[in-house]
This record gives structure tokens, C-alpha cells and sequence, in this order.
């Protein structure tokens, strides 16, 4: 079992294992993948089958960037969510409220291109290590893209999702 090192992030500022190799990456043969929690807009919608993501997927919202990626569980994180202007939902990895989502194991090709979707360059959103528990109990390492500063005048208590999943459109 690697030494976790909690609350470092991904944006080059550290490693979420103290050997430096990043939480989120699976292991196994085969091309690298990583493990990836979605809470907002990647997620596949509600009543979508668990299965493999191949093409524009989705119901109109961020999902079609999974192309390629298998969703292997529902689960759940602790922190915070706020609803940001019924557009999207922003997660505080701070407190134990719990952050419903799905977990995604994804092609390491792909990263680049979700961290440009959630905006990490203009701090929008950073991607960080999480621990996601899925409804079966497991406990997986897992990327994930939590609120960045660039939010932070959004991070409001009007703004905040109590239930800990985040609806389209909706209005806190």
C-alpha cells in the first residue's frame, strides 16, 4: 500500500503519494489509465448503463469527453458542492458532506484534454487526488477537478448544494 500524502494537488505543485507516482493512475496491464471521480457536468446522465464511452455520449452536456473511458462505479466523495450559476457545479475538497458522482477509468492520453475543458490553465478548476468510496464499498484513488480561485467569489453559502448532487439547470 503506497503512503498517502493528502492534499496535494496535480497542477505541479506535488504528488498525492509521497513515491511521487500520482494517486489516480490504475495499475494493470495494458495502456496506463487513471481513475477519474465526475460530480457535474462529465457525468453520463442519470439512467445511462455502466459501460464503455466511444463516441460524442451524453445528453447535450460535458460527458462526450469521456469518449473512451469505462464508468466502473457510482460513489462518492466527502467535501463541499456549490451550484455555479445553474451552469455547473464547483467541489470544495474540504468537510465530510458527500459528493455523489460516478468513477470513469480513462486512457492517460486523455488528461490534457479534461484539464483543458475544466479550464486548469486559467484556474477555473485544479485537478486534484481524491479518494472515492463506490456503492460496493471500495475505496479507489482517483483524479478529480475541484473548485479553483478563479471561483472563489462563487463559493457562496446561497450557492451551496446541500444534497451533494448537482442538477442541471437548477438554482440553488
Amino acid at each position: 500500500m503506497k503512503e498517502r500524502v493528502r492534499g496535494t494537488d496535480a497542477d505541479g505543485t506535488g504528488s498525492a503519494y509521497a513515491d511521487g507516482t500520482g494517486s489516480a493512475y490504475a495499475s494493470g496491464a495494458g495502456s496506463p489509465a487513471f481513475n477519474l471521480f465526475v460530480y457535474g457536468t462529465l457525468r453520463g446522465g442519470g439512467g445511462r448503463a455502466r459501460g464503455k464511452v466511444s463516441g460524442a455520449a451524453g445528453n447535450g452536456n460535458g460527458a462526450g469527453h469521456l469518449s473512451g473511458c469505462e464508468k466502473i462505479a457510482d460513489g462518492t466523495i466527502g467535501g463541499t458542492l456549490y451550484n455555479i450559476e445553474g451552469r455547473f457545479p464547483a467541489l470544495v475538497y474540504y468537510g465530510a458532506d458527500p459528493v455523489h458522482g460516478e468513477v470513469w477509468r480513462c486512457p492517460a492520453d486523455l488528461l490534457p484534454s479534461l484539464d483543458a475543458y475544466e479550464s486548469t490553465a486559467t484556474s477555473l478548476f485544479r485537478r486534484i487526488a481524491v479518494e472515492a468510496e463506490t456503492d460496493a464499498g471500495d475505496v479507489l484513488p482517483c483524479w478529480a477537478y475541484a473548485a479553483g480561485p478563479a471561483l472563489s467569489r462563487q463559493l457562496t453559502q446561497k450557492n451551496r448544494v446541500t444534497t451533494g448532487s448537482w442538477t442541471p439547470g437548477a438554482r440553488t
